[in-house]
């Protein structure tokens, strides 16, 4: 399975291509010849044992993200696991590794080098930016509303820290009134349809964050996650699927996602 797409991997320059070990380890974990937990052991090794540890964990890194975006999404959720796996992995001992070939962060733990990947490809301020100037492609929409439920996936599965980007999404699509609906509300359905568990949580327990506590001109009810947030983005989603036929669609999906999640009293403004 995949031949053309891992023959090009394995084709590409040594900045550019993955190692072949790395290549075969995936490969059988896709074709259900190894485990998770065998992966991420198998892909592991080449990088550890690597005279140049940072290069090689960039280069790993770069061949993951592309696997997860250039693979057909029917691999989504196979990749998420592996990626699980990986973060799992015990930290390498670095003795002998020469202070510059060393990583600033975790090796393994957080999937840090994924995570970069993720921002670069996603750069959230400018893709708004253009969503709310020039308009973004549908392909661009597609590919960002990919990103969203990839990342809702690894937050529900505890991998990484995502959060921050779930709550960036949702909110800047529900309370502020230059949202751009049409490529929006499709990322705001991904998140919930993947981490709705998270945004549970983070009501709950009045989870902070510095996405959520970014001024916007249609909320003012705090900082913090709340239930009273979880009520004014359902109340806004409601008043989207009404006056706007063209993401009724989506913004039925979102609300569907939310059914589950407990109802405070009814959002009346603040």
């Amino acid at each position: 399975m995949f031949h053309s797409w891992f023959a090009e991997k394995l084709a590409g320059s040594t900045e550019y291509g993955c190692h072949p070990e790395v290549a075969e380890a995936l490969r059988k974990y896709l074709n259900q010849e190894t485990t998770a937990k065998e992966a991420a052991r198998a892909i592991a090794r080449p990088v550890e044992n690597a005279d140049n540890l940072l290069e090689e964990l960039r280069r790993l890194w770069k061949f993951l993200f592309d696997a997860m975006f250039g693979l057909p999404p029917s691999t989504t959720d196979t990749l998420v696991e592996l990626l699980q796996a990986i973060d799992d992995l015990p930290e390498p001992d670095m003795t002998g590794i020469a202070e510059e070939n060393r990583p600033v962060e975790k090796v393994w733990c957080g999937i840090p080098g994924f995570v970069r990947h993720y921002e670069d490809a996603l750069d959230w301020d400018e893709t708004r930016h253009e969503a709310t100037t020039t308009g973004v492609s549908p392909a661009r929409g597609a590919f960002c509303a990919r990103m969203a439920g990839i990342a809702a996936r690894l937050a529900n599965a505890g991998v990484g820290s995502w959060m921050d980007y779930g709550y960036e999404t949702v909110a800047d699509a529900l309370e502020r009134s230059d949202a751009v609906f049409g490529f929006e509300i499709p990322l705001v359905v991904e998140w919930f349809k993947f981490a709705r568990p998270q945004f549970e949580a983070g009501a709950l327990m009045g989870e902070e964050s510095d996405a959520l506590a970014k001024p916007r001109d249609l909320w003012r009810g705090g900082d913090a996650m709340s239930l009273g947030r979880l009520s004014f983005w359902r109340k806004r989603l409601d008043e989207i699927r009404m006056q706007s036929q063209g993401t009724m669609q989506a913004a039925e999906a979102a609300l569907a996602e939310l059914i589950s999640v407990p109802t405070p009293t009814p959002y009346q403004g603040w």
